[in-house]
């Protein structure tokens, strides 16, 4: 169930990562966050309100393994049931398009910021002469992405992810309330109620973390705290070298 609730809204930030294919950043990015925000939460509202309303037995829907699946077969006929299921499978092919390019782009800025090994870093940072997407880093994510997929089951994959997404959100919001304090970094955006969102995302995390670490199979975090420790140790070692400084699109107005 976090797995799912998760998946639902967590992707909004992503916005974040076109910020230098934009022409304005600053408060426009964060208003464009806080929209995509805004769009997410009342489509989840919306549907899983009408999911609520519409259900013939809350009992059934809750235990229920494909709860819009059942929903659709009881109101309607098998035939709706799987046109909607197609619908929202096609739509993870989005999503998954979504994370391709972003991701790709986290890698970019690794690579700029030379926080590989300097063979690597050069190769994350290639442009494509015509479109000036980084085509090296979408081919680093994508390919070993779509292998380890062969090698997995949904199961021990939402167990993995669930973890490493909260971790990522309490250190988001760790890194949050130590920038803040930082009066030498421009903060062209200030949340408001500050510091009350930083504190519940972590009082959040670290309790959603404690649950789930009873049932989760220490695997899950022993990886996760191996690929911390290598980012540490990467950034220590890595500088301010900046190999490219320059925005992966030649021109913004094409994406």
């Amino acid at each position: 169930m976090i797995g799912t609730a998760l998946f639902s809204y967590n992707g909004f930030g992503a916005a974040i990562y076109m910020a230098e294919d934009m022409r304005e950043t600053g408060k426009p990015m964060a208003r464009v966050v806080l929209a995509s925000l805004a769009v997410v939460v009342l489509v989840e509202l919306l549907a899983i309100t009408a999911l609520i309303l519409g259900a013939p037995s809350l009992s059934a829907l809750a235990q229920n393994v494909d709860p819009i699946g059942y929903l659709m077969t009881q109101l309607s006929s098998p035939l709706v049931a799987r046109i909607i299921s197609a619908g929202i499978f096609l739509s993870v092919f989005d999503a998954i398009i979504a994370l391709v390019v972003q991701t790709s782009r986290f890698l970019f800025a690794s690579g700029r910021d030379n926080m590989w090994p300097t063979p690597v870093s050069r190769m994350l940072i290639k442009l494509h002469p015509k479109t000036g997407t980084p085509w090296a880093a979408v081919l680093l994510f994508a390919v070993p992405s779509a292998l380890l997929s062969f090698n997995s089951n949904l199961g021990a994959l939402t167990s993995f992810t669930v973890v490493l997404i909260l971790i990522a959100y309490l250190m988001m919001a760790s890194a949050s309330l130590i920038s803040r304090r930082n009066t030498s970094i421009k903060h062209p955006y200030l949340m408001p109620l500050w510091p009350l969102p930083a504190l519940v995302a972590i009082v959040g995390c670290c309790y959603t973390l404690w649950t789930i670490l009873i049932v989760s199979p220490p695997r899950d975090f022993l990886i996760i705290g191996a690929v911390i420790l290598v980012g540490l140790i990467m950034m220590r070692s890595s500088g301010a070298k900046i190999l490219a400084p320059k925005v992966i699109s030649h021109s913004p107005a094409k994406e």
